[in-house]
């Protein structure tokens, strides 16, 4: 997403320039059952001027969906702009533009993640501007989520008396979603279950339709025949999740661990799981499962991975573009 920038020529009062700033929607992806508009949809934004060198002058304004937003500003001055969409305008983590008094409390203003929904995602932006005559500029504004899609699902059960029982995939989900982030930064994962979702399984910590809007597609019932595929895709939204993999835990007591994605399926009349567990995630950025192959029964527990149970390929975009990906794949 990025915002265009351009000052108006000549200034509107001598020593002054005027300053339009406008939202231009570049980026895509698509959630099961949201259009990729919905995805980039803007519900209210905020544009905040502060002055470098005068901590006292700052502007602010705000809109309601893509309207544009005008300043008229000291010509020469150095300002350092912050953008933010989406932001909550009520509840515990609730964000009023017009009365933040400072760069340091904008930058640390802390979200949750069921402030959100898959059409209208948290989204934030900084840079500085100079405005001399006629001048353009952007200010590039990122979501504060990390995206996991999941393209393809494909069954082909390598022993031979399983693969006669059908298959079905029941659902799919994230466990050990994190559920906070501050506007500048990503916050470091904290052991605090209050502050993860659905911790070491299915609603294990929150029961909150919000999130489960966010972070599961359930009840699917799909039968995949032996060597078929189900090509839908699917795709959720988290808070950054910053622990690693070398610092995963699997103990049966919570602590912070990765963020994995469940495959929820039955076969024959059995329930097992297939967790994919994801990489150390940043804003901005989406996991792309382009393919798993179930090649094995799965595990009894969300939190247990079955070696050789399945094959995972995974992409990786690049942070603040994630209709853009590198080549970077994991096989597990």
């Amino acid at each position: 997403m990025i915002l265009t920038l351009a000052a108006c020529s000549p200034p509107s009062v001598e020593g002054t320039s005027t300053v339009h700033f406008s939202v231009g929607k570049s980026m895509a992806g698509k959630c099961t059952g949201i259009s990729e508009e919905d995805e980039m949809e803007i519900s209210r934004w905020a544009v905040m001027l502060f002055n470098a060198a005068d901590s006292s002058e700052k502007f602010c304004e705000t809109a309601s969906g893509g309207a544009d937003i005008s300043f008229t500003i000291k010509s020469g001055a150095r300002y350092r702009v912050y953008a933010i969409a989406n932001y909550p305008s009520y509840g515990d983590h609730a964000i009023d533009p017009g009365k933040i008094e400072d760069e340091e409390t904008l930058k640390q203003s802390v979200i949750s993640l069921a402030n959100y929904s898959p059409s209208s995602l948290p989204m934030y932006g900084e840079t500085e501007i100079r405005a001399i005559g006629e001048v353009s500029s952007t200010v590039p504004l990122t979501r504060l989520v990390s995206k996991v899609v999941v393209e393809k699902i494909t069954v082909d059960i390598r022993e031979e008396r399983f693969r006669s029982l059908p298959f079905y995939l029941k659902s799919l989900y994230l466990t050990n979603v994190w559920c906070r982030n501050s506007l500048a930064e990503d916050l470091p994962a904290e052991d605090a279950p209050e502050l993860w979702y659905n911790a070491m399984g299915w609603h294990g910590s929150g029961n909150n339709v919000a999130v489960d809007a966010l972070v599961a597609d359930r009840n699917i019932n799909a039968q995949i025949p032996q060597g078929g595929s189900y090509v839908t895709m699917h795709s959720f939204f988290t808070m950054p999740d910053t622990v690693t993999k070398a610092h995963d835990k699997r103990d049966a007591v919570w602590s912070s661990r990765c963020t994995r994605l469940v495959i929820e399926a039955a076969i024959g009349t059995k329930t097992y799981y297939y967790p994919v567990t994801l990489p150390q995630m940043k804003r901005g950025a989406a996991y792309i499962i382009e393919e798993v192959t179930i090649r094995n029964l799965g595990s009894l527990s969300p939190e247990e991975e079955i070696p050789g149970a399945v094959d995972v390929n995974i992409a990786v975009s690049v942070p603040g573009t994630w209709d853009q990906t590198y080549t970077i794949s994991e096989n597990s």
